[in-house]
């Protein structure tokens, strides 16, 4: 997959409006979606899909996912 971060300033604190990466297929190919990090969770936003329509999780809930076997 190609990752790139949308915004980037260096160390810092999540800011208000978090932090936006764009997820595409290799080599430049189709635009898969948006994840967006911030301070409640993270949401992710399948291809177009705007923020406020994205799936959202908390950090609570993503990691009692990640932590089923």
């Amino acid at each position: 997959m190609d990752v790139k971060i949308k915004k980037f300033i260096g160390i810092f604190d999540i800011p208000k409006n978090g932090i936006e990466f764009q997820i595409n297929e290799p080599k430049g190919g189709k635009h898969l979606g948006d994840l967006y990090l911030g301070k409640t969770g993270i949401t992710w936003c399948e291809g177009r899909t705007t923020k406020k329509n994205g799936k959202h999780k908390s950090w609570k809930e993503l990691s009692e996912l990640m932590s089923k076997g």
